[in-house]
């Protein structure tokens, strides 16, 4: 949201309709769909909490609590592997002729 907002001044992009709607639109449904799946609000939040109470005592969530900045990488590969492969191999892909350097405002008068 705060680059959609500041995306105004600093002009990085385009905002489009679509863009405000999927952000929108997007989280709600799928607020929508984990409700619907977990079978009503009162036992998604009752799951919900049952499995923060739980974590404290997990051996993983114990031996990885504070640990190296690497473990947020592993995490996203075990969670969501495709996700983080393509973001991984979209680096490759940048174009580095399309660099653009921006002048920011001086702020002296």
């Amino acid at each position: 949201m705060v680059l959609i907002v500041a995306n105004r001044w600093l002009a990085f992009g385009n905002v489009s309709r679509e863009l405000v709607l999927a952000t929108f639109i997007g989280p709600l449904l799928g607020v929508v769909t984990l409700v619907f799946l977990s079978g009503g609000i009162t036992t998604l939040i009752t799951s919900y909490q049952l499995s923060v109470s739980k974590n404290f005592q997990l051996p993983y969530a114990i031996l990885t609590g504070d640990g190296p900045w690497h473990r947020v990488l592993v995490d996203l590969l075990l969670v969501s592997p495709v996700v983080l492969l393509l973001a991984i191999g979209a680096i490759f892909r940048l174009d580095r002729g399309r660099n653009r350097s921006y002048s920011w405002p001086s702020l002296s008068a």
